[in-house]
């Protein structure tokens, strides 16, 4: 049997590190054909290097903190260039009292997380409906399904996403399949790039993404929960991963625990 990704034309954001760089290691492998994108050129041209078939890999710059030029750049391409998915995985942090949080941080969290991947879904949701195989596939994250401090910003960013994605998933039902990732702590460099209230760098990796679970295992689900048509599944190990449960079933209880921990 024909892998499922195997000849399928995915466009990745996000693919310069961490998660999407593993995602892009493991759909090559599979034989997809990928369209790598993120904001560093010559970073994403050693990914592409180190790919099964670098030849069949393209790469594209983007800057999703700027979603109407990505909607208007990936839409020209869109209209000659079939694809059959996307995957939205691109993503900021950050760390920070609300109270505390410029503003402008608020708004790139919002930019990038939310308003970067409907901008690459609108560009090229057309194209993945014409395919009559598209997939819209969207990491989120646990904050996409409850808030904790220090993290109201990144939080809101990824609830919104999750609520255009089912809205999504229901007016597209039968048209596009929707899939949205729930990581909860990955090893990657999110802590280290997060940004404080300032709008800097935090630099810290934090014990709890340093125990995470890695970027591959994160990769291995996020394909499988894709192949397998699910609509949604949350990957992680550890507290961070049954909060949401916790929440669902004893939500006075994560109340209490949500406001004397801080989750690092």
């Amino acid at each position: 049997m024909a892998d499922f990704f195997a000849g399928r034309h995915i466009w990745l954001t996000g693919a310069s590190s961490g998660i999407g760089a593993a995602l892009a290691q493991l759909l090559a492998e599979r034989g997809a054909h990928l369209t790598l994108c993120a904001r560093r050129q010559s970073v994403l041209e050693q990914v592409r290097a180190g790919l099964a078939h670098p030849e069949r890999h393209r790469v594209v710059v983007l800057d999703l903190a700027a979603p109407e030029d990505v909607l208007a750049q990936v839409q020209g391409r869109a209209e000659t260039d079939p694809v059959d998915m996307l995957i939205n995985n691109a993503g900021i942090a950050q760390r920070g009292r609300a109270d505390e949080t410029h503003f402008s941080v608020d708004r790139r969290v919002m930019e990038v997380n939310y308003l970067g991947a409907v901008a690459m879904t609108k560009a090229l949701m057309p194209a993945l409906v014409a395919s009559g195989r598209g997939v819209v596939a969207s990491v989120a994250s646990v904050s996409g399904l409850l808030g904790s401090q220090g993290r109201s910003a990144y939080s809101a960013s990824k609830h919104a996403l999750m609520g255009f994605m089912e809205s999504l998933r229901a007016e597209m039902h039968g048209k596009l399949q929707v899939t949205v990732a729930c990581p909860s702590w990955v090893k990657t460099q999110i802590s280290v790039n997060s940004l404080t209230p300032a709008g800097d760098a935090l630099g810290v990796m934090e014990p709890g993404i340093a125990n995470g679970l890695s970027a591959e295992a994160c990769a291995v689900a996020i394909l499988d929960a894709i192949e397998r048509g699910r609509d949604q599944v949350v990957i992680g190990k550890g507290i961070s991963a049954l909060a949401p449960t916790v929440k669902r079933f004893f939500p006075s209880i994560f109340t209490r625990m949500n406001r004397n921990r801080v989750y690092r």
